[in-house]
């Protein structure tokens, strides 16, 4: 994922918007040598592998340039990065950033949809939503976020719920629409690579359900190395069984696993402990970051 390079989003910082990945604080310590030494699986990552796998880059060059672009007084840049650490591990950085920035990492896009369903929680007094609707809210919280992100929640959405299109109004509860947008969104990487592995880049072609769990295997796998989310093979094998059982073929098309996914109950919880994960981790980073001698 590109890292952020919007200018004008750079001068909306507040003092608490920035965030970091979920896993930082997990450190991996090399491992003594075995006797034949030819096992290398268990040294510790280089600098460059770890900034990569948690996506420090985004973090460092958003931080860099919030300096550089002198939108806020900075005293001390020592303090100035703490403090952006800070507000990084504790998720207080998306709130009107750009879809650029909040796309950029797993870390926020977690915390953007957590933002969304806290702030936005008081929408179901208001009754179901349109699209529009569902996009013009997400928009309070991400002026530029693109359309296509919010179809494809709703397009799942509708696909686990269609009785929800009667009379050529087609609308959706709010949080059966943030449900599935916690599969399609912070799940975009693993799914995109998936069409791309298992159904040739197309949503609509038809696959043996076994072909696409080895795919999803590997997908996961490289996913998962690369920092970003990905369903296990319990949670894929689970929706292919509900997808072939509803379509009545050992066959399926990437739509109608999406669809199975956004329905799981075991994709909720797996989503759920990660998100849970995802806060212990970050609090942890921040433990470790205010223990540093610079800070006040």
């Amino acid at each position: 994922m590109a890292e952020p390079s919007d200018q004008n989003d750079l001068g909306q910082r507040q003092s608490s918007h920035f965030s970091a990945g979920p896993s930082d604080s997990t450190e991996q310590q090399e491992q003594p040598s075995t006797s034949t030494g030819n096992s290398t699986s268990s040294a510790a990552p280089s600098v460059e592998e770890y900034l990569q796998k948690h996506h420090l880059g985004v973090y460092i060059s958003d931080m860099v340039g919030l300096l550089l672009q002198g939108s806020t007084d900075v005293a001390d840049p020592v303090i100035y990065a703490a403090d952006y650490l800070t507000a990084v591990v504790a998720g207080h950085h998306v709130v009107g950033r750009s879809f650029t920035y909040i796309a950029a990492t797993p870390h926020n896009r977690r915390t953007f949809l957590a933002v969304a369903k806290r702030t936005l929680a008081h929408v179901h007094r208001i009754g179901e939503l349109s699209l529009e609707d569902f996009h013009s809210l997400l928009q309070l919280l991400c002026p530029d976020i693109p359309l296509r992100v919010v179809k494809s929640a709703f397009k799942a959405a509708l696909g686990v719920w269609p009785q929800a299109s009667t009379q050529g109004s087609t609308r959706l509860a709010f949080d059966r629409l943030l449900r599935c947008m916690e599969v399609t969104f912070l799940y975009e990487r693993y799914l995109l690579d998936l069409r791309n592995h298992a159904f040739s880049g197309r949503s609509h072609l038809a696959k043996p359900a076994g072909s696409v769990r080895e795919a999803a295997a590997l997908v996961e796998a490289s996913v998962t190395r690369s920092g970003w989310c990905a369903a296990p093979d319990v949670v894929i094998q689970d929706a292919l069984q509900e997808a072939c059982k509803a379509a009545a073929s050992p066959s399926i098309h990437f739509d109608a696993l999406v669809r199975a996914l956004c329905a799981s109950e075991r994709m909720r919880q797996h989503v759920q402990l990660e998100n849970a994960a995802s806060i212990i981790a970050a609090r942890a980073n921040a433990a470790q970051i205010a223990d540093f001698d610079y800070l006040p």
